[in-house]
């Protein structure tokens, strides 16, 4: 007899990771590398202390897509994309990020969704929620940018360019 699992047990799942969950690079550089993760789940990186642990992040001209991820309890940005990646996310979960701030002695504060550089993010009906006032939501370095639309949820700071598309 065959039995199918319910939909929402099928993922690809990194958690308790002593670095980033998922973690892209692109060290040729020359073309773009594409990345696409659906209903993947990244959970509590960090776990010995180690600094700018991310749920899932991207380097050196990545191109990414997330569809319906659920990143949570990381340390040192959730999604956190650096150099000229650009990524969209449709339907994905930030939360509840620590920072390595003051967990590791590393620089990020919580943040949920960051870049630095000139990365971009394209938030499509996300849900982005901090776990507490003084966390961002959102964090945009110098040079980077973050889109969003139809966000159910976007809580904490925001800081940076962010603006709305349609």
């Amino acid at each position: 007899m065959y039995s199918r699992s319910p939909a929402s047990s099928r993922c690809c799942y990194a958690g308790r990771a002593s670095a980033d969950c998922f973690n892209f690079h692109n060290t040729l550089n020359a073309q773009p590398l594409y990345a696409v993760t659906l209903n993947c789940r990244g959970v509590d990186t960090g776990v010995f202390g180690s600094g700018s642990n991310n749920g899932l992040t991207l380097h050196e001209n990545v191109i990414g897509i997330d569809v319906a991820g659920r990143y949570e309890y990381n340390q040192g940005g959730t999604l956190r994309n650096i150099n000229t990646s650009r990524m969209l996310a449709h339907g994905s979960t930030f939360s509840s990020d620590r920072g390595d701030l003051y967990l590791s002695g590393g620089l990020v504060p919580p943040t949920e969704v960051g870049t630095l550089n000139t990365a971009q993010i394209w938030l499509s009906e996300c849900v982005v929620n901090p776990s507490g006032p003084t966390a961002y939501g959102i964090n945009v370095g110098t040079g980077g940018a973050v889109s969003v639309r139809n966000m159910p949820t976007l809580g904490g700071r925001i800081f940076g360019n962010v603006s709305t598309w349609f």
